[in-house]
């Protein structure tokens, strides 16, 4: 029986991307069983992809904008690709490509269509016009697939409120993580705490306080910004950490100046060195306004740093109740700020919360889960194409 031939989608190439850690797992554990092919963006930074060894086939009219004469050309690009290829899955990952490749995957005749649902893109910070508009792109094309992975459970919940896939099949899959490696590289640089702190010259005494993200208008590191000001009038002995970049950087960088605060944030840009950073860090500030489930909260769970976050879809998930981590609602700075200096006075707190965390997701979210998960979904489907 020949081998089931797969393509996954993806808009563009984010550099250390949950959606990328996500698809490239998937690709790098499953290429030897089925054959895998990727499709991706104009906009693309980084070549671990290219380094898997598996067929990439670049659309340079997909956009992460919308734009419908290069939405339109990017649709034809995909209906042109699938009838050449005959490929007997499309499993597409972002809200963007995910639109434009299922439609032209049903208009090719592809066998199966799985939407891979990483966030609700409805719920974008976005205006109202915009909202309702990506509501409609979903509501309009949602026959179109035949199952939905989704990351987590509250994606579904929101979907099926707005009644949105109620007859579909939907499974949730966990964005798996290399668990064992993280581990292991957070426990090696918490014993050498001094030694990385004093790369960005923070005492090891201090409070450090991070937060890992592109800077964008809806990971929102402004609001962590701003809860960090309230934090250090009440603990004068701490720091932020800002881990990434993005285009509101430059804004993030003014916004700390104009607070006073520019000498206890570090702005580190992109680092490769997320489990090492996390692991001498004492806590996590998260003010994200929309996710499907925050990848980078398991990560600092896994590397057993306490967590402090807005509300956002998710979240619950990864911390079910008040001893796995703090959780208030979106916008409220005040009550986030308090909430981390009660925090930060009580070390055996953070440390039993930590360690709460950490057994919560060490195993539910390890890659392999996910890629067995995976595997099941496909064979399933596979028994009425192969």
């Amino acid at each position: 029986m020949r081998r089931l031939k797969i393509l996954h989608t993806i808009t563009w190439f984010a550099k250390g991307g949950g959606v990328d850690q996500n698809v490239l797992l998937t690709i790098r554990h499953t290429k030897k069983d089925y054959e895998v092919h990727l499709t991706v963006g104009k906009e693309r930074y980084h070549q671990a992809f290219e380094q898997e060894g598996i067929p990439i086939h670049y659309c340079d009219y997909l956009l992460r904008r919308i734009h419908p004469w290069y939405d339109l050309k990017a649709l034809i690009y995909y209906y042109r690709l699938l009838k050449r290829e005959r490929y007997d899955m499309v499993h597409t990952h972002e809200s963007k490509s995910s639109l434009i490749v299922r439609v032209a995957a049903w208009l090719a005749g592809v066998p199966c269509i799985i939407y891979g649902l990483h966030g609700v893109p409805f719920n974008d910070p976005v205006s109202r016009f915009k909202r309702m508009l990506y509501y409609w792109a979903e509501r309009l094309t949602f026959f179109m697939v035949d199952a939905i992975v989704a990351v987590s459970y509250d994606c579904k919940k929101i979907y099926h409120q707005k009644k949105l896939g109620l007859r579909k099949p939907w499974y949730v899959v966990r964005s798996g993580i290399e668990t064992e490696k993280f581990i292991a590289q957070s426990e090696a640089a918490r014993k050498q705490k001094q030694q990385w702190r004093a790369k960005i010259k923070v005492p090891e005494q201090a409070y450090l306080i991070i937060n890992i993200g592109r800077f964008s208008w809806a990971k929102a590191q402004r609001y962590t910004i701003a809860a960090f000001a309230k934090i250090h009038q009440q603990l004068p002995q701490s720091y932020l950490l800002l881990i990434g970049d993005g285009p509101l950087l430059q804004d993030c960088q003014q916004q700390a100046k104009q607070l006073g605060i520019e000498k206890r944030v570090i702005f580190l840009g992109y680092s490769d060195e997320v489990p090492q950073w996390l692991a001498v860090s004492d806590l996590f500030l998260f003010t994200s306004l929309r996710e499907g489930l925050p990848r980078v909260l398991v990560e600092a769970a896994l590397c057993k740093v306490p967590i402090v976050t807005f509300e956002v879809e998710g979240v619950r998930e990864i911390l079910p109740s008040e001893e796995h981590g703090i959780i208030v609602p979106k916008y409220d700075i005040a009550l986030m700020a308090q909430k981390a200096v009660t925090l930060l006075k009580a070390p055996k707190k953070r440390q039993a919360m930590a360690q709460k965390a950490f057994d919560h997701v060490r195993l539910e979210w390890d890659y392999r889960k996910m890629i067995q998960q995976l595997k099941a979904i496909y064979e399933h489907f596979a028994k009425g194409i192969l």
